[in-house]
Parts: structure tokens; C-alpha cells; sequence
């Protein structure tokens, strides 16, 4: 894994540092003194900080190693899972002493290849592997070793999945991928996943490049800006940060001519032109602004109506084609053709600020209403709002 050699010593102490302190804190405290012995002889992740007291000041300079970094995550994602069953009350003894504490991760499933060992690092693997015969016997493995990755859905140990704050699991490329997505395209950005921010912390940078992050940095201070300045150079159009800007900035007087023609809609924090082509006079920007598409100012301090009357029939007129009955050409009398509309109205009315808590899988070729990527096999169709979206959308963008 390339990534880890880029890290500095100092870097690689705190990136092991963190991962210890999660998972010490998500540690029970031992609740007698004679457990206390027990459980800090036999818990990889009581092992954990132990090893780093021993090893002195002088191990913050030792070469780290893919292996340590990758059981520590596996250790850090199974005591999550185990966080709620960690803190229940222990009634039975030594031996639901140690089950509390057991976290699964499958040691055949990392990597095998040679490496260096410093005694540090060989105290961790020490910790990290060795298990007496009872501690053997009484593991219980409450899930599996391997797990999907929500974007891809292949199968991947572990300590490969980097746990994003939803709890949902990516895999090396599918977080890198989202991520050089989000500084390309900034209505992506920041990356989210189920409406959750997900920032570089200590946890997910280990997944990624560092000149990844670093572009990531960069954008960061581009996609905060409200007004974004750029230079008026096609060839170049870099964005110029506020600090280097001297005079005032000029505005194409064309283009406002041209979206008060076409009745666009300008953001009042960002300024950003905004053209709706479907659905209700709401209207949230990738700023996180909300207002009012017809007539610009904030939501819900105008009287505006809240949907165009033909955009809300031309929006129900698609919906209820999608019906089954529909699409196969079936007969369908007037006046059940005419219900079906109405009831679709009257949804679309109620459920104007769906949240697209719940999705049905559609088979067939279909076109995100989102990025507009045409899709071959399946979408995902919103349960409440019918906002058909593909993965990415629906998880990272909506």
C-alpha cells in the first residue's frame, strides 16, 4: 500500500496514536481488581497501549508497517460494532469478562508478506496475534470477517474498509474514488454519505494518497468561499483567493442578460444561477442556501406558491407514466387514469421536502434524474418524492 509510505515518523506516531486512544475508550473499565489483571493480559486492544509505553520516546521515530496499521483498523471498526454490548452489565464471572472485550478480525485475511521488525513493532504483533487456548475457545464471532463495500459491493476483509461517520463501509478505491469526484464536481462536495459529511481524519486519510488529500485541502478553500472569484482568462480561470484580490471584481453583464430571459434564479449567498427544470419553488444550493426559486429570497419568508402549477403536472404526467400499466400498453379507463394523476399530485404536494429515507430497486435501463448517466440495468426510485437517482447520487448527493 503505497499511501503508508508516504508518512512521516511524526505523522505515523499520531495516525497510531488515535487509532490506540478509539480504542481504548471504547474499552469497558474492569470492574475488580482481580478482572483488571485478567482482561489486561489477555485484550489485544488493552495489549495496544501497553506496547506504546514500553517502547519509549525513542519508537516515535520507527518505520511503521501496512500490517500493524491494518489490524489496528480492523481492531478500531470490531470494537464499534461492539461498542453497545461492551457497557452492559457483567453477571457471570471471568468468563463474560473476556467475551465482553473479544473484537473479531481474521488474521489470515492480512497481508503475509515479510516486513522489518522494530521491537515496537514486534510487541504489537505479538499483542495483536498471540491468544492462549482458552482465549480461543471462548471467542465468539458476533458478524463476519468480510464485508461489502456500499459503493462497489465487493467483498473485502475488514481492515480493508475504511468505516465513514453513517457506519457505512468503502473500500480503498470507492473512497478515493468519491473523494476526487467531490473536488471536480462541487455539488459532490464535501463528500457525503447519507447527508454525513466525511472529512479527512485520521481514520480515512490512511485510505488515501497524500496528494489526494492535498487537493482536497486546496478545493476546501475554493468550495467555502460564498462569492468565488476566478480570472477572466479562459485558458487559465483559476479561482483567486479573497487575500489576493485587490480591486472588485468584474460580473458578465451577458449572462445575467441572459438568465433573467430564461427566468433563472440567482442564490443569494453564493450567487450561483440556478435553472429549474423540475419540481417545487424550493430550492436548496450546493452552498447549503435555501430559497425560493421564483422569487429569490430565503425559504419560507415569502408568499410565493410553493409549486408552478404546469411544472407540478408536468412532473405527476411523468410519474404516472412509469406505472406498469402504462408502460405495457394497457387499457386504462379514464377515469382511473384520471385518479392515479390526481393521487400523484396531491404526493407530490404533501411530500415536497422528502428526506429519501427509503428506495425500491427499478430493473432496466433508466437515466439518473440527477446526473443525468444513463444506466443499464437498475435505479433507484424514492419511495415518497419518485426521484429516480443511481447509487452515487443517492448516497453522496442528495
Amino acid at each position: 500500500m503505497d499511501v503508508f509510505h508516504s508518512i512521516d515518523p511524526e505523522t505515523g506516531s499520531l495516525i497510531l496514536q488515535l487509532q490506540i486512544e478509539d480504542s481504548k475508550a471504547l474499552s469497558p473499565p474492569a470492574k475488580a481488581k482481580g478482572k483488571a489483571s485478567k482482561a489486561s493480559s489477555t485484550t489485544p486492544s488493552v495489549d495496544v497501549p501497553l506496547a506504546l509505553t514500553e517502547g519509549g520516546a525513542s519508537d516515535e521515530e520507527e518505520e511503521l508497517d501496512d500490517e500493524v496499521l491494518e489490524k489496528l483498523n480492523a481492531l478500531y471498526i470490531c470494537a464499534a460494532d461492539e461498542d453497545s454490548d461492551s457497557h452492559l452489565e457483567d453477571e457471570n464471572g471471568d468468563e463474560d469478562d473476556s467475551k465482553a472485550l473479544v473484537p473479531y478480525h481474521s488474521t489470515s485475511s492480512l497481508s503475509e508478506s515479510p516486513i522489518r521488525s522494530t521491537p515496537t513493532q514486534h510487541h504489537l504483533h505479538h499483542s495483536l496475534d498471540a491468544e492462549s487456548s482458552r482465549w480461543a475457545a471462548s471467542r465468539i464471532f458476533k458478524g463476519p470477517t468480510n464485508r461489502h463495500c456500499t459503493a462497489c459491493r465487493e467483498t473485502f476483509p475488514i481492515s480493508k474498509l475504511s468505516r465513514v461517520p453513517c457506519t457505512h463501509e468503502y473500500c480503498r478505491d470507492c473512497l478515493q474514488d468519491l473523494f476526487h469526484a467531490s473536488i471536480t464536481d462541487d455539488t459532490l462536495f464535501p463528500p457525503l454519505c447519507c447527508r454525513q459529511p466525511i472529512t479527512p481524519t485520521t481514520s480515512i486519510r490512511i485510505y488515501l494518497t497524500a496528494f489526494l488529500v492535498q487537493q482536497y485541502e486546496a478545493k476546501k478553500i475554493e468550495f467555502d468561499t460564498p462569492d468565488r472569484t476566478y480570472c477572466s482568462d479562459p485558458l487559465c480561470s483559476s479561482f483567486i483567493r479573497t487575500e489576493f484580490i485587490v480591486e472588485e471584481g468584474g460580473t458578465c453583464q451577458l449572462v445575467l442578460e441572459t438568465a433573467r430571459e430564461n427566468e433563472w434564479q440567482r442564490c443569494y449567498n453564493c450567487h450561483r444561477l440556478v435553472e429549474l427544470d423540475t419540481g417545487c419553488n424550493h430550492m436548496t444550493c450546493t452552498c447549503h442556501a435555501q430559497f425560493c426559486y421564483k422569487c429569490g429570497e430565503r425559504w419560507k419568508t415569502c408568499r410565493c406558491a410553493q409549486w408552478d402549477e404546469h411544472r407540478l403536472y408536468a412532473r405527476a404526467e411523468i410519474v404516472v407514466a412509469r406505472q406498469p400499466a402504462v408502460q405495457q400498453h394497457l387499457q386504462q379507463a379514464p377515469e382511473q387514469r384520471l385518479a392515479r394523476f390526481a393521487a400523484v399530485v396531491q404526493d407530490l404536494l404533501d411530500r415536497h421536502g422528502c428526506d429519501h429515507g427509503s428506495w425500491r430497486w427499478v430493473r432496466g435501463p433508466h437515466e439518473c434524474e440527477e446526473c443525468r448517466h444513463d444506466l443499464p440495468d437498475y435505479i433507484f426510485e424514492c419511495r415518497q418524492c419518485h426521484i429516480r437517482a443511481c447509487n452515487r447520487c443517492r448516497r453522496n448527493r442528495l
